[in-house]
């Protein structure tokens, strides 16, 4: 998402996992995401994926507030369909995709790429992508920590 940009929510890794985190810019109704989904899935019918929708206004209310608490719905994108499912199913499908998909949190760190000199997007790519935004991509790589983007030479 442009608006976001250069901090992003989420991450692709070099083995193909995508993961995301995130916060909608507005309080989306369940057609809203149903409609945002099936377009996705018309373009990308191979995605498989789980969404938790919770009753949080962008962060837990207290440091004891548990997500697990939080979930109201879930929308489940598989098979080329979209699924609602119910809090408890959710939580369910959440476990299944922890235990077949789940990493090390801290691999979603920056800290764990700058401890592996793991270079995150290659430089040539990333211009590509700020161009495609019409911005210019000497002024915008200063924003993003060279760890990010550059290889230790």
């Amino acid at each position: 998402m442009k608006n976001h940009y250069p901090d992003g929510y989420g991450w692709i890794h070099v083995d193909g996992k995508v993961g995301c985190n995130a916060i909608t810019q507005k309080y989306p109704t369940v057609e809203e995401f149903c409609k945002e989904w099936f377009f996705k899935l018309r373009a990308f019918p191979y995605l498989d994926l789980v969404i938790a929708v919770t009753d949080w206004n962008e962060e837990p209310w207290s440091p004891d507030d548990k997500f697990e608490d939080a979930v109201v719905l879930g929308i489940y994108v598989h098979d080329k369909c979209i699924e609602i499912l119910n809090k408890q199913d959710t939580l369910a499908k959440y476990q299944e995709y922890d235990e077949k998909y789940g990493q090390n949190p801290e691999r979603f760190e920056p800290e764990y790429y700058m401890k592996h000199g793991i270079t995150q997007v290659n430089e040539a790519y990333l211009r590509r992508c700020i161009e495609a935004y019409g911005l210019n991509p000497d002024d915008e790589l200063e924003k993003v920590p060279e760890y990010v983007w550059k290889e230790e030479r």
